[in-house]
């Protein structure tokens, strides 16, 4: 039986656990990740002629260093994707996104890709954002980000037998895929400085990657390539960066990649509601109304004062 370890990352509130659930059954483990307090949690699931381990990382927003959860995350796949490691590496990251906020979730998705290890997007609560009136072409979105997008509603249950598939098809390189690229245009030619400089390293990861997250300022990933790369010679690219642009690496990076979601969005989303009024739209509509708001907040208090 062929083993494949697979880590699944995402933004807090879409739905991770849900996917967890849904494929791991209860065939699960909870520990500690060394040396913090985050809960490491990791199931089993047998596919076929395959037996799955999921580990459950900790949710986060990116993949910066700032949080314990995004130190944790990285270093996890970090040390996981070694092929010097004790323990099985990693082979693909599951990536769940909340579909009815797209956007924001893509954020995370371009740096994982990044990487350089093969990553499934899974379209999670595809059933609320049908609901929201929002249509979105999962194989659109496939081919802009070049992987593999499956749709999936965890907490209905749906989408979990198309999920495991997509792994071990993945696992087994049954569709090819292009590399994942943004083109991150003026920043581009210090990103390929610095990969010069990484060139006699032998770190497992995309050196790109290494490169991106070096001019991000990165902690963990400056750690990770220790001496093969002098601090000065990045903050020498970084400062460049600024006198020729007037901008600084981190926002530069931050901005380029929400631009890159936007474009996305609309290649690919269709909002049937976009000119509909919600139920919150039509009350705010009244009580923040100039002439409606000081009576309604003078009834409220009425009212309270009432009560007491």
């Amino acid at each position: 039986m062929k083993q494949i370890k697979v880590g699944l990352a995402g933004q807090p509130n879409c739905g991770k656990s849900t996917i967890f659930n849904l494929v791991s059954g209860i065939e699960q483990h909870i520990a500690n990740y060394p040396g913090v307090t985050v809960d490491k949690k990791t199931g089993f699931f047998k596919y076929e002629d395959y037996k799955v381990e999921m580990v459950d990382l900790p949710g986060t927003y990116s993949f910066s260093s700032f949080s314990q959860e995004e130190k944790v995350a990285k270093k996890f796949i970090i040390d996981e994707s070694n092929p010097n490691s004790k323990e099985k590496n990693i082979d693909i990251i599951v990536n769940v996104i909340d579909s009815s906020n797209l956007k924001r979730n893509l954020y995370l998705t371009f740096q994982l890709l990044e990487i350089g290890i093969p990553v499934i997007v899974v379209l999670n609560m595809i059933d609320i954002a049908k609901n929201r009136g929002l249509e979105i072409d999962s194989k659109k979105i496939s081919k802009m980000l070049s992987c593999p997008v499956v749709e999936t509603s965890g907490s209905k249950g749906i989408g979990g037998k198309e999920l495991m598939q997509t792994i071990t098809d993945t696992f087994e390189k049954k569709t090819l895929y292009e590399e994942f690229k943004i083109n991150y245009e003026e920043l581009e030619i210090h990103i390929e400085k610095i990969e010069k400089l990484l060139e006699n390293s032998k770190s497992h990861l995309s050196k790109r990657w290494l490169a991106i997250k070096l001019l991000e300022e990165d902690p963990t990933i400056l750690e990770h390539v220790g001496s093969k790369i002098k601090k000065e010679e990045i903050d020498k690219e970084i400062e460049s960066f600024h006198t020729l642009h007037d901008k600084d690496t981190i926002s530069f990076l931050a901005t380029f990649r929400y631009d890159s979601a936007d474009v996305i969005y609309h290649e690919c989303v269709k909002n049937h509601n976009k000119n509909k009024e919600t139920l919150t739209d039509k009350v705010d509509k009244i009580v923040l109304n100039r002439i409606f708001a000081i009576p309604i907040l003078l009834f409220i208090i009425f009212l309270l004062n009432f009560r007491t």
